[in-house]
C-alpha cells in the first residue's frame, strides 16, 4: 500500500493542511532546514549558494491570466518565498502574455516551458480552421520579441538542489505521470469531474481515486523507482495534487490561471528542505474572477474564437474542466464521437460554436 499525502480545505487563502493519515508534514519554517542553492532567473541551469533554507513557490498553467498570478505572487510574497519554480503554460487563453512574462520576469525564479510553449515555433502551421486555433496563433503573434525570444528558449527541465544532495525535478507533462502506457486516466483533469458526478469531487475524494488506481497498476510505482529523483514538480492536468509514493514526493501545485479541480481560486504551493526532507504546502488565492471571465468572453470575441470564450468563462466561473465537452461537440459535426481535438472548417466550428450550450454542462 502506497503511502497517501493529502489534506482538507481550510480558509479562504490558506489550501490544504495535513490530516491525521498524512505521512509527509506541511511545509513550515525550521532552524534544522537544510540551506539549499537557488537556481538562476534566467539562466534556469547554475545554481546560487545560500546560508539559510529557501521557500520557493511552485507555480503552473497562467494561461495568461495575470489576475490569477498577481494574486498568487502577492501570497506567496507575504508567506516568505524567496525563489520562485514556474512549471510552463504561460499565456494564450487570456489576453496578457505579455504581462504574464514581465510578472514571471519581476521575481527570482527557475522557469521551464509547458506545452504552451513548446507550440509557439509552430504557431503558424497550427492545423485547424482560423477560429478552432485562434488562441495559440493570436496568443503568439501578440508577444513582444523579448517575450517571444524569453518563451521559445525555455529549456524542457530544470532542477533545484539541496546542499544535502536532495533534488526537486521540474517538468510540466513527465511522461512518467501523462504518457504511462496504459494511460492512468484519473490524472486526466475531465476524470476529475466525472469521477464526482455533477458536483465534481473534492481534492481528497480525487487524491484517493488517483491511489486506486495506482493501487492496481504495480508496473507504475516500478516506473518511478527508476528515476533519478524522488521529488517531482508538475502541473499540466490543472489538479492540485500532493503524494508520497514510496518515499517519492509528487507534487502538483494546481493551476494558477485556470483551476480546473472543483475550486476556482487560484492554486499553487509553497515548499522548503526541513528534517532532511521537502515539505509541502498546497494553497489557494482568492483573485479577480469577474475580471478574468470579461476578458475571456471579450478577447474570444475579439479574435473570432468561436465558444472558446464561453468555454474558458465557465472554466474559471466553476473551477471544472468544459474543454472536453465542447470538443466532443464540435467532434460530432464530423461524425466523431469523442473529444480530442480533430480539424474541422471554420463553418462547421461556427455552427458547433452557436450551438454548444454550456448550461448543459453546468
Amino acid at each position: 500500500m502506497h503511502s497517501l499525502t493529502t489534506g482538507e480545505q481550510h480558509e479562504a487563502t490558506e489550501g490544504f493542511i495535513p490530516t491525521e493519515r498524512s505521512s509527509l508534514p506541511a511545509r513550515a519554517a525550521s532552524a534544522d532546514a537544510f540551506p539549499v542553492r537557488a537556481g538562476e532567473h534566467e539562466a534556469t541551469g547554475g545554481f546560487i549558494p545560500t546560508e539559510r533554507p529557501i521557500t520557493y513557490a511552485v507555480i503552473s498553467d497562467v494561461h495568461g491570466n495575470k489576475f490569477a498570478l498577481e494574486a498568487v505572487l502577492a501570497d506567496a510574497k507575504v508567506r516568505g518565498a524567496e525563489h520562485y519554480l514556474f512549471l510552463g503554460d504561460y499565456f494564450q487563453d487570456l489576453p496578457f502574455g505579455n504581462e504574464v512574462c514581465e510578472l514571471i520576469r519581476s521575481v527570482p525564479g527557475t522557469v521551464i516551458r509547458g506545452n504552451k510553449e513548446a507550440r509557439i515555433a509552430g504557431w503558424r502551421d497550427e492545423i485547424g480552421s482560423p477560429m478552432q486555433v485562434a488562441l495559440i496563433r493570436n496568443g503568439a503573434n501578440r508577444l513582444t520579441p523579448e517575450n517571444y525570444a524569453f518563451l521559445t528558449t525555455l529549456p524542457e527541465t530544470a532542477a533545484v538542489t539541496a546542499e544535502d544532495g536532495a533534488e526537486l525535478h521540474l517538468e510540466h507533462a513527465p511522461p512518467v505521470v501523462f504518457d504511462f502506457k496504459p494511460r492512468i486516466e484519473t490524472f486526466r483533469s475531465g476524470v476529475f469531474r466525472k469521477g464526482g458526478g455533477h458536483r465534481g469531487m473534492t481534492v481528497e475524494e480525487y487524491t484517493a481515486c488517483v491511489l486506486r488506481e495506482i493501487d492496481s497498476r504495480p508496473d507504475f510505482p516500478a516506473a518511478l523507482d527508476s528515476l533519478p529523483y524522488e521529488t517531482l514538480l508538475f502541473g499540466h492536468n490543472h489538479v492540485q495534487l500532493r503524494l508520497e509514493i514510496g518515499g517519492r514526493l509528487l507534487l502538483n501545485p494546481g493551476s494558477a490561471g485556470m483551476s480546473l479541480d472543483g475550486d476556482n481560486r487560484a492554486a499553487y504551493a509553497l515548499i522548503d528542505r526541513s528534517g532532511g526532507r521537502w515539505n509541502a504546502e498546497p494553497r489557494r488565492v482568492g483573485y479577480d474572477v469577474d475580471s478574468a471571465i470579461a476578458a475571456a468572453l471579450a478577447y474570444a470575441d475579439e479574435i473570432q474564437a468561436g465558444a472558446w470564450g464561453k468555454v474558458h468563462a465557465a472554466q474559471l466561473k466553476y473551477g471544472y474542466s468544459f474543454t472536453g465537452a465542447f470538443m466532443r461537440h464540435v467532434n460530432s459535426y464530423i461524425g466523431i464521437d469523442r473529444a480530442g481535438f480533430n480539424p474541422v472548417s471554420d463553418e462547421i466550428f461556427a455552427a458547433a460554436s452557436d450551438t454548444f450550450d454550456i448550461n448543459d454542462y453546468c
